[in-house]
């Protein structure tokens, strides 16, 4: 989709969510676990999956290919995080065994209904859920813009998209001459020390929080320092990166908490009133500080956390910067805001963050009436979406 201000247009208007199925029968397949090797990552088999959309309008189903295997590693990587949390798998990922399972409608054509990928030590596993339209959203935009692009869809088709999965023909490689390849990993620096129940009792919920979000403590005195590099250049969007310490507690239950330590500004970006653009110096900057806190300050176990930016315009802004709200009838009411992750923000996340699935990000919106609005948002499958934090004061 193009983007013009806070608004998404999309080429064609095409529904990406699945058929809805009336509590279908499912038929589940487990894929093989990975050998025991310790610096291993993904499933020794796998499965081809291809997406197809079907035309509304005569009912025409085109076939859009198979899905790059490359998606699926973010699933991985989210369901090696929630084994953390919960105990089945170590700090360092790379000895984590994972099991992919398609879950299947169960239909003659036996198209999948979602995706559910398991990960651990082998004898204790802990399963992620993941819909099919979170698993499959980005490959999805992707092969609906070349359908697009190719003329098999207009701009006025409605469409609906299934997905297809079959055991792939390429087996894993096996070790030949005694060589085998590996991936190292480095192992998240978890601390062993502070109880989750001491920082809920000082903490204040923002926003709702899914199982599937660990739980992340920002105080709020530096999260206005956040806050002041964000609104810097005024009428630009800017950025920050909220660094933290990874706490690890095992009773009375496993879980990973993430409390804010400290703040960056995100310098040497392109900005302006609709964009905010990191660049290499923008990281080189911030690796360097980064660098310097944890060698000189003593703050090894310092991580990236929370990417901050800000939406510095009312919701209803169109391409000239300038708003409607001030002169709406509706604007005391309105509940319409800027606080939003764009195509852009989605796909940068995505690229720099989405083998960090405890990365998330932070918009600093706009309501019609001038009013800060704070969202929070984080990877769910190959999207995006709300998830709800804790204030400490």
């Amino acid at each position: 989709p193009r983007e013009r201000g806070q608004e998404k247009i999309y080429n064609s208007h095409l529904n990406l969510w699945p058929k809805a199925a009336k509590e279908p029968e499912l038929m589940t397949t487990s894929l093989s676990p990975l050998n025991s090797a310790p610096t291993t990552i993904g499933p020794m088999e796998r499965y081809d999956y291809r997406l197809e959309f079907q035309r509304s309008s005569d009912g025409k189903r085109l076939d859009a290919g198979r899905v790059n295997p490359y998606w699926l590693e973010f699933l991985w990587e989210q369901a090696i995080f929630q084994g953390q949390r919960r105990g089945t798998v170590g700090p360092d990922p790379s000895q984590a065994i994972i099991n992919e399972h398609p879950q299947f409608l169960k239909d003659p054509e036996g198209s999948l209904k979602s995706i559910s990928v398991s990960a651990g030590d082998g004898t204790n596993m802990h399963e992620t859920q993941f819909e099919l339209s979170a698993a499959f959203s980005a490959p999805g935009e992707e092969a609906l813009k070349k359908l697009v692009e190719g003329g098999l869809l207009t701009a006025e088709d409605k469409a609906t998209f299934r997905v297809y999965a079959k055991p792939s023909a390429k087996v894993a490689e096996q070790e030949t001459n005694g060589v085998r390849a590996t991936l190292k990993r480095d192992p998240l620096p978890l601390l062993d020390e502070g109880c989750l129940e001491d920082y809920m009792e000082k903490a204040t919920l923002n926003g709702e929080l899914d199982e599937k979000d660990h739980p992340l403590f920002v105080p709020r005195e530096l999260f206005e320092k956040a806050r002041e590099y964000c609104f810097k250049t005024g009428r630009q969007e800017g950025g920050a990166m909220i660094v933290a310490r990874m706490y690890r507690q095992t009773e009375p239950q496993p879980e990973i908490f993430v409390v804010a330590h400290a703040v960056m500004e995100l310098r040497h970006a392109k900005q302006s009133l609709f964009g905010f653009e990191p660049t290499s110096d923008t990281f080189a900057d911030l690796n360097k500080q980064l660098h310097l806190r944890r060698s000189r300050l003593g703050f090894p176990d310092e991580m990236p956390a929370v990417l901050v930016h800000n939406h510095p315009f009312e919701p209803s802004v169109r391409d000239d910067g300038e708003a409607n709200c001030p002169t709406c009838p509706l604007q005391q009411t309105c509940e319409l805001t800027s606080s939003f992750y764009s195509a852009s923000d989605v796909n940068f996340h995505l690229s720099m963050y989405g083998r960090q699935p405890f990365v998330t990000g932070v918009v600093i919106g706009l309501t019609p009436r001038q009013e800060d609005d704070v969202r929070m948002f984080c990877l769910d499958g190959t999207r995006t979406r709300e998830r709800g934090f804790y204030w400490l004061d």
